[in-house]
């Protein structure tokens, strides 16, 4: 096919066009489709980058949700324990201490009770 062409082609030292018009159409068209199935390829493993980033995005919002709810609980659980830390540094000696003014008080009432008694007898 074109072997004249092609002939002239090597004596003219490419001047002359080796490969005819069809013949370049057709690579060009052979291009054409291969770069739109890369094309094709590009923009699938686009879509799909784009639904793990909405998927990833998905999980940082839950994560974060989680991580919020943890930090609550544990604040909760520091309070608590703050006030357990407290009742427990009044311990032993702060019972003693209620116990005793308690005494004071049941003694002063039955005091206060006895001459109360004595000024009506």
């Amino acid at each position: 096919m074109g072997a004249i062409r092609k002939t002239l082609s090597v004596a003219t030292f490419g001047l002359v066009n080796w490969n005819s018009k069809t013949e370049l159409l057709e690579k060009e068209r052979a291009a054409r489709e291969n770069l739109a199935e890369q094309l094709a390829g590009v923009e699938e493993s686009l879509e799909s980058s784009r639904r793990r980033r909405r998927k990833a995005a998905k999980r940082a919002k839950k994560a974060e949700k989680v991580q919020h709810k943890l930090d609550k609980k544990l604040e909760r659980r520091n309070r608590r324990a703050e006030a357990k830390g407290a009742a427990k540094a009044v311990g032993f000696l702060g019972r003693r201490k209620a116990k005793r003014a308690a005494k004071k008080a049941r003694k002063a009432v039955d005091s206060a009770v006895d001459t109360a008694t004595d000024a009506v007898t």
